[in-house]
């Protein structure tokens, strides 16, 4: 396992937010090393909910081929609203934030932790 985040997502909005998953480039998705970005893709999170539900997701990096000079980073947004892009590199994760979202990053060992609020 290579440096990843626990990332999460809190809604503390009066109303539903449904995310939407733009690009994602040279990050393990889809289950692989245990990444899964693409699980935020569509999730609709109630007032006061936090997403997943069951606790945070890990994400994680790529670092080896191409990815290995490349941009690491995933765009997320709210349906009709602003996006934020994460981003890794040099073992430091970094949230690069918008109106009406609130990134706390904490890049820790052994993985960062990454909890975004919706306001």
């Amino acid at each position: 396992m290579a440096y990843g985040a626990y990332m999460s997502i809190k809604n503390t909005m009066s109303t539903p937010a449904t995310m939407t998953l733009g690009e994602v480039h040279c990050f393990y998705d889809h289950g692989e090393e245990g990444s899964n970005p693409s699980i935020f893709d569509g999730a609709v999170i109630a007032p006061g909910g936090t997403f997943p539900p069951g606790g945070p997701q890990y994400i994680e990096a790529k670092g080896s081929g191409t990815c290995a000079i490349a941009s690491s980073f995933f765009d997320l947004g709210v349906k009709g609203g602003s996006v934020v892009q994460v981003q890794e590199g040099q073992h430091e994760y970094i949230v690069r934030s918008a109106p009406g979202i609130s990134p706390n990053v904490q890049n820790t060992d052994p993985q960062a932790k990454i909890t975004i609020t919706l306001h």
